[in-house]
């Protein structure tokens, strides 16, 4: 049985992705590859009374909230970062390839609702072309981060050096 990791942590999970994954519920969407996970990575953390449920947009502390980015999955959140006058995104599921940032439409399979996983990816495109905010996608290789830019109409995706 898996037993937390870190038994002085605290948990966050957003209680909108928490009741998605939550397999005990009866209107829990079974999806292939991530059976058994809530069961082994989550559920555990809970019983051992290390975790809070938080809304969509929660604090974490002056500089790090945890806000919305739907789509991939109901309640599927991202962090974002703000020190010094910089920002970063720290953005999960938003985006899989940086194809995405140029066509937002661009589908890998897994979204929970794909209408709400486009609006996303535009709506994070454009904040962080907007802010300069660093991107940091979960599922990106080598280099892992970087900045969406607007050049001429268009968007780019210059990566960290």
């Amino acid at each position: 049985r898996f037993v937390p990791t870190f038994p002085n942590a605290r948990y966050m999970f957003v209680r909108r992705e928490y009741e998605r994954w939550d397999t005990r519920r009866s209107d829990h969407r079974v999806v292939d590859y991530n059976v058994g996970n809530f069961e082994r990575s989550v559920l555990p953390v809970m019983e051992a009374g290390l975790a809070e449920l938080v809304n969509d947009r929660h604090r974490l502390s002056p500089s790090v909230s945890i806000e919305p980015a739907y789509g991939h999955t109901a309640g599927h959140s991202m962090l974002h970062l703000v020190s010094q006058a910089e920002e970063a995104y720290f953005s999960g599921d938003v985006f899989h390839h940086p194809l995405q940032f140029l066509d937002p439409t661009v589908h890998f399979p897994g979204c929970d609702n794909l209408e709400d996983a486009i609006a996303t990816r535009r709506r994070v495109v454009a904040l962080c072309a907007e802010r300069n905010a660093l991107i940091i996608p979960a599922h990106f290789p080598t280099p892992h981060a970087g900045w969406v830019r607007r050049q001429n109409g268009a968007i780019t995706f210059v990566p960290m050096d």
